[in-house]
């Protein structure tokens, strides 16, 4: 038992462990869902939005308006397909860390940050 203890507290404690964000975790729990229940996973690729807004067994979804957005934009075959294009949404750049290059023949303009 201390073992136990002294492991969870030197884990908790490890430099560089990043907590995901809330919309990861949410994502997570979606996902988690509908591998091991078949109707709600059905549902979840049928209407992502009536899936989210049902909850599963008592437990309610909490995503954005942004994110219902995304879920409602995809549209997979399956659940592998599914949360591939999840994830590949998840791993995008937001428009504000994208980097763009000028066009032939124009020059570089900082903007202010």
């Amino acid at each position: 038992m201390l073992l136990n203890n002294s492991f969870q507290t030197d884990f908790q404690t490890m430099p560089n462990l990043e907590t995901p964000p809330k919309s990861r975790l949410e994502f997570g729990r979606l996902i988690s869902a509908a591998v091991v229940n078949k109707s709600f996973r059905k549902q979840l690729i049928d209407d992502p939005i009536k899936a989210v807004e049902s909850g599963y067994y008592g437990q309610a979804f909490f995503f954005t308006a942004e994110e219902k957005t995304i879920l409602a934009s995809i549209k997979a075959i399956d659940l592998q397909d599914f949360a591939a294009t999840l994830l590949k949404i998840q791993n995008q750049k937001p428009i504000s860390e994208k980097v763009f290059e000028p066009a032939a023949g124009c020059s570089k303009v900082n903007l202010p940050s």
